[in-house]
């Protein structure tokens, strides 16, 4: 007995280990984001998902299968030759691509001995239970968190050429306003894809939102949402300081442009009115003269 408890006192003394698994070289799934969205038309093949409209899933013949979605984005599972699937079959559906494409990467793989889930950071996929469905769940996830990515960049951009160099100018602020409008406009444009919102797809599968839930908070999707809304409103502000500067500037300027014209009014009527004085004083002086003058000429003379 004395040793089953030495025992027992050894085994809890003894760390956690996190999950490991059996298999040494897990799978790759890889999230893109390449334009702002892709038009599904300009694609021949195949037709949208049975499980969502703004979805569509393709087996790459090379290896592997991706899940496309309307928003511009694309996640891949364990895909041989993903730059050719990106770059080539995908191109022709961008609209608006984007310049630098954000690329975010998780490991998964199959396991009949464990029910489908995120384990640490790996996924595992149970193949018994609708593998298929639970990749749709956790492509979501991926495809979310990447378009947050691409939106982060953005604004990373937008603060590196306007934030340090940001003038009260006119034309300045005008430019930034509308390159952070830009920003703010693509973030509610995706609100109704689930980049905000929950997808579609999982109210109508509620067993598949813990998959979509926990890819979501592996990413910190949520928590980088409010970041990036914090920093609009920080750049939204700097702008409206900036333009309330602006105004105090330019009112200062009228201020002192009334002020110079009343003064030249002002000194145009003085020199005016100088002016007519000097006249009146001279035409005085001429009319003294000339009747001295005439008095001088006509004067009677006087003989003692």
């Amino acid at each position: 007995m004395k040793r089953v408890m030495e025992i027992d006192a050894e085994i809890n003394m003894l760390p956690p280990t996190e999950f490991k698994h059996n298999v040494p070289t897990p799978l790759v799934c890889k999230a893109y984001c390449t334009a702002e969205s892709y038009d599904f038309s300009a694609l021949k093949e195949p037709s949208p998902d049975e499980e969502s409209s703004d979805l569509l899933h393709y087996d790459i013949p090379e290896g592997g299968d991706a899940y496309v979605f309307t928003n511009g984005t694309c996640v891949t599972w364990s895909a041989q030759d993903v730059e050719s699937f990106v770059h080539e079959t995908l191109g022709p559906a961008r609209v608006k691509p984007i310049g630098h494409v954000p690329i975010q990467t998780a490991t998964f793989d199959y396991e009949q001995d464990e029910p489908t889930c995120l384990k640490g950071s790996l996924i595992l996929l149970n193949p018994n239970f609708s593998p298929h469905l639970a990749k749709i769940a956790f492509s979501y996830g991926m495809a979310r968190s990447v378009k947050l990515a691409s939106l982060e960049n953005m604004f990373d951009l937008y603060w590196e050429h306007h934030a340090q160099s940001l003038k009260p100018s006119r034309k300045d602020l005008q430019t930034a306003s509308d390159d952070l409008a830009q920003i703010r406009q693509l973030m509610l444009a995706n609100a109704q894809d689930g980049f905000l919102d929950t997808p579609e797809l999982q109210w109508t599968r509620p067993e598949l939102q813990e998959y979509y839930t926990s890819i979501s908070t592996k990413l910190d999707v949520r928590p980088r949402i409010t970041i990036l809304n914090k920093k609009m409103d920080l750049a939204d502000a700097q702008i409206v300081n900036l333009r309330h500067c602006l105004a105090e500037k330019n009112a200062r300027t009228l201020h002192w442009l009334v002020l110079l014209m009343l003064a030249s009014v002002v000194g145009g009527k003085v020199v005016y009115v100088t002016m007519e004085q000097r006249k009146a004083a001279a035409a005085l002086s001429v009319a003294q003269a000339q009747v001295e003058d005439d008095y001088s000429v006509h004067a009677p003379t006087v003989v003692t």
